[in-house]
């Protein structure tokens, strides 16, 4: 296929895409959320509870999400998710930058599990880690509200990825390999410089790209190294090769 019928093909499959995520939708906020503003410092999520910018730890929230926001404006600070139950996560508008050595804007700790809800527009780029560091063992669910969109960009393609495997977490501690665990992506629109593993994995495949049934994501990567055989819905471009499924 040129490269003209490739562009053509992605207009006509962005556009389809973006119809059904129009019709999209989660509720709105649960009167039990935690609002945390990113532009006031690191967040740390623990099996219970939060803290933010070193202070002391408070109660997390029983039946809702977190919803962490920093109102479309640039910042460097990061959320760690170090342990613990699932955690239900909302990004609204969260915008992080980060140097090369300051961390992952979101790192999922093995053994965790983040449902990640994406409201606006939502870009995590790290020039020296991963966008969304989900290492081995690590599972990330990701949805959206109407038009919910997530750019996820790695300076450091050989060790990391834009969502997948990092080489460190945020601590600066190396992890024991660059290979990613779980990423389930059911809608949104997502653009990633690559999801799966860093190059320095040990297995081509290593860790799993997945969807439900009845998802309507739009995913554009610059390269797929996790398996696809459980992605089942959605539209997937790989590099210049795109795919309905």
């Amino acid at each position: 296929m040129d490269k003209k019928r490739i562009k053509t093909g992605r207009n006509l499959i962005g556009a389809a895409a973006m119809m059904f995520l129009l019709w999209g939708g989660q509720p709105a906020y649960a009167a039990d959320d935690v609002h945390l503003d990113l532009s006031k410092g690191d967040i740390e999520i623990s099996s219970d509870g939060y803290r933010q910018n070193g202070g002391e730890e408070k109660d997390g929230p029983e039946d809702g999400s977190y919803v962490i926001t920093s109102d479309g404006r640039e910042t460097g600070n990061v959320v760690t998710v170090a342990s613990g139950k699932r955690h239900s996560i909302i990004f609204d508008e969260v915008r992080i930058t980060t140097p090369p050595d300051k961390g992952n804007p979101l790192y999922i700790a093995p053994k965790s599990k983040v449902s990640l809800t994406l409201k606006g527009t939502n870009i995590l780029r790290s020039e020296g880690y991963a966008g969304i560091a989900v290492p081995k063992e690590a599972t990330l669910m990701i949805g959206a509200q109407k038009g919910g969109s997530l750019d996820a960009w790695t300076g450091q393609a050989s060790a990391s990825a834009g969502i997948g495997g990092t080489l460190r977490d945020n601590q600066g501690n190396d992890t024991a390999s660059a290979d990613c665990g779980t990423i389930e992506i059911n809608s949104g629109v997502i653009h990633a410089s690559s999801i799966g593993k860093g190059s320095t994995g040990a297995a081509a495949g290593s860790g799993t790209l997945s969807s439900g049934d009845d998802g309507t994501a739009w995913i554009d990567t610059g390269s797929v190294s996790a398996g696809k055989s459980e992605f089942v819905s959605g539209v997937l471009f790989d590099g210049a090769e795109g795919k309905v499924y």
